[in-house]
């Protein structure tokens, strides 16, 4: 047998394939001596049952159906802050890179003084980053300025942008370039990650920035 099928179909078909490495793995259901396991069915939902049985209930209860399975990466939910006591510019972004690697970048003053806050991989393991798309939402939730000051946001991936190249990043920034001025804003930043125009991964930071031009 080269799989297990279900009505002709074969079984990695039927089951999202195991991204994060967590989907159980029942110990008396192997291919070529390997135990088989898809992604858990906490990242998705179930599928009919595939009339096969493990521990007294169809496998289906234990495996995301194929498609459903949507992940996060280990950022989720973060707190992002980007702190500047003299006149200039705070900057959080959150940056996906085509060679499989993302960062949360935080700046202040410069242009060129980025620090890596936070940073992993989002691509799994012998797959191809031509494969993904990802957008952006960003959200301003609050924020406030005194004198010449400013807030906003930046966002390179309004609309799905291929990271088979690209390496598109959003933001929120605060911005007070004068003596007296002062501006701080925070808010969110929501990533969907699309493999072949399927949902694959939705991951939420938080950022807040801050400038004292005092």
């Amino acid at each position: 047998m080269a799989n297990y099928y279900y009505a002709g179909v074969a079984w990695s078909s039927l089951f999202a394939p195991d991204t994060v490495g967590d989907g159980p793995k029942p110990a008396g259901i192997k291919l070529g001596g390997v135990v088989v396991h898809f992604a858990n069915i906490s990242y998705g939902s179930k599928r009919p049952n595939v009339m096969f049985a493990y521990g007294g209930v169809d496998v289906s209860n234990y495996w995301a159906s194929n498609g459903s399975a949507v992940y996060s990466l280990p950022i989720d939910g973060g707190n992002y802050s980007a702190n500047n006591q003299q006149r200039g510019q705070a900057n959080v972004r959150l940056q996906m890179f085509a060679n499989g690697t993302y960062q949360v970048l935080t700046q202040k003053s410069s242009v060129t003084n980025w620090t890596v806050a936070d940073s992993g991989t989002w691509l799994p393991a012998g797959d191809s980053a031509a494969n993904y798309t990802c957008r952006y939402v960003v959200t301003e939730l609050g924020a406030s300025t005194i004198g010449n000051a400013s807030t906003g946001t930046e966002n390179q991936a309004v609309a799905q942008v291929s990271l088979g190249s690209a390496n598109p990043y959003a933001g929120g920034y605060a911005l007070a370039a004068l003596t007296g001025t002062n501006a701080d804003c925070h808010g969110s930043i929501v990533m969907y990650l699309y493999r072949q125009g399927v949902l694959r991964s939705t991951t939420t930071i938080n950022y807040f920035c801050n400038v004292n031009g005092n």
